[in-house]
């Protein structure tokens, strides 16, 4: 759709006529803001679920059966059924003329339409889909940037539906594993990934069955452009004894009442009863000052916590000097993030439900004029000056001490600052 007419007013991209070129149905696009899709058939309008905004290639399918006051209406939008009916009245005289567009000057509209295709009679046998050239991935694998996948091409019975399946791998391309949540098109690079490659798998269905294909790994992912780097990484892989090693500095943490050696997302995890929790000693190079700060972590639980929440890891309170960062786990089964800094506090609270029992990565990001969330690749923003973050206080995971236990389990818990 390229340009609209006069609002509320319908317009056409196709029409079905019977032998006397009689209107059987009519598919439509309402005009002014929210351009839903609507048809007309017996005299009357009928809603869909679909919208086709402007300027956006849209596949629009039309399926009819005439059988009298048992006739059959399908419309499918990008391959989405939109509406359905099987009992449509349109007479038993069947469909001879396919109209494209409108034949009134009344209703003037601009269209781009490519690649009409019609069948009649009965439908040729299904054939499943197959992949003629394999899924491809755009951006840059660079933590903080987001990646986009196209499905390649595919040959076989339309309307075909694409999913999607984010994958880590190691730095040669190879051991890849699903990243849990990590199913849109498009995908957020997370300090997680970071000297590990990214691909997308992507699975085609139609009515006669499905097939998966898998892109080209991407380069090695690189720390943000704009980051400093890791401060801190910790992979709670620890089988034994009670310190959680820090891989890239000194910043090792107690452990208490942590259980050691659990199945984790990467290697292995820490199990956290609603007793249990770490801490790390404080540092300079934890407070992120007025510079950005990015706070990963993945968790696994099929819990939620009562009110207030349970807390993921955090530096500082609310009333502490020099402010706060935290990440937590709210009842509602989301995750959030929380800053206070000299110029003041934000919080976001987004995403799905992350208490069923799989892993999830979950990163919170302070920048100069917002606060970010990103649950498994999926991005969530909120304008915020939070201004400078630096205090005395100790890091703890899992808990805050004496209170909002976490119960699940946590792996893979880092802290990048500039």
């Amino acid at each position: 759709m390229r340009q609209q007419g006069a609002s509320r007013g319908n317009v056409p991209f196709f029409r079905f006529l019977d032998p006397t070129s009689a209107r059987v149905v009519s598919v439509y696009r309402n005009n002014g803001t929210r351009g839903s899709i609507g048809l007309t058939y017996g005299g009357a309008h009928f809603s869909t679920s679909g919208s086709l905004p402007m300027s956006t290639w849209g596949l629009i399918e039309l399926h009819v059966i005439t059988s009298g006051s048992s006739s059959t209406v399908e419309v499918r939008l990008n391959g989405t059924l939109i509406y359905s009916t099987t009992s449509a009245s349109l007479g038993t005289a069947g469909v001879s003329t396919v109209q494209l567009g409108n034949d009134t000057a009344a209703q003037a509209f601009s269209i781009v339409a490519d690649t009409v295709n019609v069948q009649y009679g009965a439908s040729p046998t299904p054939s499943p889909p197959v992949s003629t050239s394999p899924p491809t991935i755009s951006g840059t694998a660079q933590a903080d940037q987001a990646l986009t996948a196209s499905p390649g091409s595919w040959s076989g019975t339309q309307p075909i539906t694409y999913a999607y399946s984010w994958q880590r791998c190691n730095a040669s391309g190879a051991s890849c594993s699903a990243i849990s949540g990590a199913t849109s098109p498009t995908y957020g690079v997370t300090s997680a990934d970071v000297g590990s490659t990214l691909r997308v798998a992507v699975t085609a269905t139609n009515s006669a069955g499905f097939a998966t294909a898998t892109s080209n790994a991407t380069a090695v992912v690189q720390s943000g452009s704009t980051q400093g780097g890791l401060v801190a990484l910790w992979h709670m892989d620890e089988t034994s004894g009670t310190v959680m090693k820090d891989s890239i500095n000194s910043h090792d943490g107690a452990l208490h009442s942590v259980q050691l050696g659990l199945p984790g997302s990467s290697g292995t995890a820490y199990g956290f009863t609603g007793s249990s929790y770490v801490s790390v000693p404080s540092a300079g190079d934890l407070n992120p000052g007025s510079a950005n700060v990015t706070i990963t972590i993945r968790l696994k639980s099929t819990s939620v916590p009562a009110t207030p929440d349970w807390d993921l890891i955090r530096k500082g309170y609310y009333t502490t000097p020099g402010g706060e960062y935290k990440t937590e786990y709210q009842p509602s089964g989301q995750a959030s993030c929380g800053f206070k800094g000299s110029a003041g506090y934000a919080e976001l609270i987004a995403g799905p439900a992350l208490s069923n029992g799989s892993w999830h990565t979950v990163q919170c990001v302070k920048t100069s004029s917002a606060i970010k969330l990103v649950v498994d690749g999926q991005r969530f923003s909120k304008a915020a000056t939070v201004g400078s973050i630096a205090n005395t206080d100790t890091v703890p995971i899992g808990a805050r001490p004496g209170s909002e236990f976490y119960k699940g389990s946590l792996d893979e818990a880092s802290i990048q600052v500039g």
